[in-house]
C-alpha cells in the first residue's frame, strides 16, 4: 500500500470515529444544516446583498457578501439547533443506537470525501504520479468520486436558474 492509500483509511477511520462520537442524529442533521445553508446562500444572496448596498460599492462583492452572510447564519441558527437536539437525545435511551447509526454514516460521509479528494487531485493532474498508478485504494475511491461527478453534472444541468 502507498502513503495515498493510508491518507485514504485515515478519512475514512476520522469520519466513521466522527460519526461515533456524534452520532447519526447529529451528523444528519450536519449534514441538512450545511445543505440549506448552501441553498440560501444561492437563493437568497441576491436579496441579503442589499444590506451591503452602503458598504460595498462593487454589486458582486455585495452579492458575495450576501451570500456568506446568509451561509455563516443558517450554519450558526442550524448549530444551535442540533446541539439542543443532541442534547435530548444524549439524554435519551437511543444514545447507543445513534452512536451506532452514526458510525455507518460516518463511513459513508469517509466514502464520499476519499472519492472528492480523488476527484480533486486528479483535476490537480496528478493522475501521472507513481503513488497514484501504484495505489490499491485508488480505484475505488475514484469510481466512487466518478459517481458523485456525474450526480452534481445532472443536478446543476437541471437548476440552470441558480448562480454560484
Amino acid at each position: 500500500m502507498t502513503p495515498f492509500d493510508y491518507i485514504l483509511l485515515g478519512v475514512l477511520l476520522l469520519s466513521a470515529l466522527a460519526g461515533a462520537v456524534r452520532g447519526l442524529i447529529r451528523e444528519a442533521l450536519s449534514l441538512v444544516i450545511w445543505a440549506l445553508a448552501l441553498w440560501c446562500a444561492a437563493r437568497f444572496g441576491g436579496q441579503a446583498a442589499q444590506f451591503f448596498s452602503n458598504t460595498l460599492d462593487n454589486p458582486l462583492w455585495r452579492l458575495w457578501a450576501g451570500r456568506v452572510a446568509l451561509f455563516v447564519g443558517v450554519l450558526f441558527a442550524g448549530g444551535v439547533v442540533a446541539w439542543l437536539i443532541g442534547y435530548f437525545v444524549r439524554k435519551s435511551v437511543i444514545t447507543g443506537t445513534d452512536r451506532a447509526l452514526g458510525v455507518l454514516f460516518g463511513i459513508a460521509r469517509g466514502v464520499a470525501l476519499a472519492g472528492i479528494l480523488v476527484l480533486a487531485l486528479e483535476l490537480g493532474g496528478f493522475s501521472a504520479e507513481p503513488w497514484w498508478r501504484e495505489s490499491k485504494l485508488l480505484p475505488y475511491a475514484a469510481r466512487v468520486g466518478a459517481e458523485l461527478r456525474d450526480a452534481a453534472q445532472e443536478q446543476l444541468a437541471q437548476q440552470q436558474g441558480v448562480r454560484l
